[in-house]
C-alpha cells in the first residue's frame, strides 16, 4: 500500500507542479523578453458576429441592419519571441532536473522523496490551514467593530501558532536533510 501511495503522489505531482510553476515561468519569460527589448505586440479584431469569449463593443447602427460589434485582443508572437520563450523553458527545466538529480544522488531516492514531501506538506499545511484563513478573514472584515476583540485575539493566536508550526517544520526537515 505504501508503494501505491507513492506512485499516486508522483502522478499527482506530475500534473499539479507544472500548473503551480506556470505563473513564475510566465514572469521570468516576460522579464527576459523585456530585458532584451522585446515589446508586447497586440492587435484588435472586430467582427459583427458574436463569438464566445469576445467582449461586446458599443452598439453599432450604421444603416447596415444595426447589430452589435465584438472585439478581441490577440497577442502577436514573433519567431524571435517564440525562440526566447523556448530557450527560457529549456533552461528552467534543466535547473529543475539538476536540483532533482542532486537531491536523489545526495540522499537516496526514498529519503529525498520523504523529506521533500514532509517539507511541502508542512509548509503548505501551515499556510493553508493556520496562517492564510485568519489573515484573509481579518482583511475582509477590517472595519472597526466588524470583528470583536476576542475573535481578533483568537485569530492572531492561530496565525502565531501557524508560523510556529511553519518554522518548526522547516527547521526539522532542513536539519534532517543536512544529516542525511
Amino acid at each position: 500500500p505504501l508503494q501505491a501511495i507513492r506512485v499516486l503522489l508522483c502522478v499527482d505531482l506530475l500534473f499539479t507542479v507544472p500548473m503551480v510553476l506556470a505563473v513564475g515561468r510566465e514572469i521570468i519569460e516576460y522579464t527576459v523578453q523585456y530585458c532584451l527589448g522585446m515589446k508586447q505586440t497586440q492587435i484588435q479584431i472586430n467582427t459583427p458576429s458574436s463569438v464566445g469569449g469576445w467582449q461586446e463593443d458599443e452598439q453599432r447602427d450604421d444603416g447596415r441592419g444595426g447589430g452589435r460589434s465584438y472585439k478581441m485582443t490577440v497577442e502577436v508572437v514573433s519567431r524571435k519571441k517564440l525562440m526566447i520563450t523556448t530557450l527560457v523553458r529549456i533552461f528552467m527545466v534543466g535547473i529543475v532536473l539538476s536540483i532533482s538529480a542532486g537531491a536523489i544522488e545526495n540522499s537516496g531516492v526514498n529519503q529525498a522523496f520523504s523529506e521533500v514531501v514532509a517539507l511541502i506538506g508542512g509548509v503548505s499545511g501551515s499556510l493553508l490551514g493556520f496562517i492564510l484563513p485568519p489573515l484573509l478573514y481579518m482583511n475582509a472584515y477590517k472595519e472597526p467593530g466588524e470583528i470583536g476583540a476576542l475573535s481578533r485575539a483568537i485569530m492572531i493566536a492561530i496565525v502565531t501558532i501557524g508560523f510556529g508550526l511553519l518554522g518548526s517544520t522547516t527547521y526539522f526537515t532542513a536539519k534532517s536533510m543536512a544529516h542525511s
